[in-house]
């Protein structure tokens, strides 16, 4: 068992656990200030325990202000007590009875992990009387068998004794990821300035939104309830750009453009944030492809536009003879990609999630489209040429709909002027028909 303990100047949130878990799913908070992560399996994953120390810390550190202190050992209560003295210390596999044993006595009121000591005056009675006896150093302890400690301190001695040598075990479960993507800021001097509130958010839902990436999560809306300092006028604005995302500074954006149209009355007191989560909709299938692609900018040009009820879409081809009427501006609407579901086996137990590929399906379409399809004469369907004798593509209706079609067998093919049609035939009439032409 390999353990990290992370030890915060400030009150741990609960909600910051979720945080680590990115590098281990063990994780427990223990009040007031203490995180344990048990990494033995996760470790090597991050390069090793020493860049994992790095890593641990530099978040830690984002999240509170020094002084910060971390600690690596074998055991929850070792790793407890060793980050009491030392501010950053990584205790070698297996030799954490040694690197205890040069530890001062009085940090024994810090071997606890898990369990708190019951009687923390009597355990401090005890280390003065074996201080008073001249032994000042936790190995001078640890020579003396189970029996000795039994005889002098009953259960205590007991539980003293297998937390020295690593023989009490406490277990850190995997943690799931519960509690609410709630936000609350207090201003003890009230914000009337856009500048500073943005700063002030942009500090606090920072943290909301690693634990969206954590969960593998995207925000579809967030919710955002601004107190008054002197009307006590309560104002809700909800952010929702067109599709769930995790850009934090797309959503602060559109809240600042938004409340540059607005009269709260005073400034702002306290500031409530609550974000709608939604199941991530893209997995990322290439590890070496970036995350920021052109898709995510055209999502946020079409968010800030929205807001701004401003017409935004694309061009789209209309099946129209006349070119002033051969395109029609349709509003963005994100696209459906293929699905392909990933399967895993884990402990013997098959798990199938749902993946998206990177790479949507495309098919060549006519530039002219004819609405409706011309039905083709026995006579014309013998002056063409079809470049494949089984069809390209297969369209089919909505089961829903029952009117849809009985379904479609596309082909390309060629006529005696050599233009190329674009042909399907009707699944169930066999007929054929003349759907659109490529130029």
């Amino acid at each position: 068992m390999r353990v990290f303990c992370l030890r915060f100047s400030k009150e741990v949130d609960s909600s910051w656990a979720e945080l680590f878990l990115r590098w281990t799913p063990k994780v427990i908070v223990r009040p007031p200030n203490l995180i344990f992560l048990e990494i033995e399996e996760t470790s090597a994953l991050f390069g090793g325990e020493e860049n994992l120390l790095k890593k641990v810390s530099e978040l830690a550190l984002s999240l509170a202000p020094p002084p910060f202190h971390i600690a690596l050992s074998d055991s929850v209560p070792g790793a407890q007590m060793l980050s009491s003295r030392h501010v950053q210390i990584l205790s070698p596999p297996g030799e954490e009875f040694t690197t205890l044993g040069a530890e001062p006595l009085t940090s024994l009121l810090e071997l606890e992990g898990l369990r708190p000591w019951d009687d923390r005056d009597s355990l401090k009675g005890a280390i003065d009387l074996l201080r008073s006896l001249g032994l000042e150093k936790v190995r001078d302890l640890q020579a003396f068998s189970v029996e000795s400690f039994r005889d002098r301190w009953k259960e205590m001695g007991v539980l003293l004794w297998s937390r020295m040598h690593g023989k009490e075990h406490q277990v850190i479960s995997p943690l799931i990821a519960r509690e609410p993507l709630y936000g609350y800021l207090y201003f003890e001097h009230p914000l009337g300035r856009l500048d500073f509130l943005r700063q002030a958010l942009d500090e606090h839902c920072r943290i909301l939104f690693l634990r969206l990436a954590v969960r593998g999560s995207f925000a579809q809306f967030i919710d955002f309830t601004f107190h008054g300092e002197y009307s006590k006028k309560v104002e809700t604005i909800r952010i929702q750009p067109v599709s769930p995302s995790r850009d934090q500074e797309l959503f602060l954006d559109l809240l600042l453009k938004r409340m540059e149209k607005m009269d709260l009355g005073n400034p702002v007191k306290e500031i409530e944030i609550s974000i709608e989560e939604s199941s991530e909709r893209i997995e990322q299938l290439d590890f070496f492809e970036p995350r920021d692609t052109t898709r995510s900018r055209w999502e946020r040009l079409i968010s800030i536009a929205s807001a701004a009820q401003l017409s935004l879409g694309f061009l789209k081809r209309s099946p129209a003879l006349y070119p002033e009427k051969g395109f029609h501006l349709e509003p963005w609407q994100e696209e459906r990609p293929l699905v392909k579901d990933q399967i895993n086996v884990e402990n013997e137990t098959i798990q199938i999630k749902p993946s998206y590929g990177k790479e949507l399906q495309s098919l060549p379409r006519p530039s002219l489209l004819l609405d409706p399809p011309r039905l083709l004469t026995d006579a014309e369907l013998v002056h063409l040429r079809f470049l494949t004798s089984h069809p390209t593509e297969r369209l089919m209706g909505e089961w829903w709909n029952e009117e849809r079609p009985s379904g479609r067998d596309y082909f390309f093919a060629t006529n005696e002027d050599g233009r190329l049609w674009w042909i399907y035939r009707d699944c169930l009439s066999k007929k054929h028909y003349l759907h659109g032409a490529f130029d």
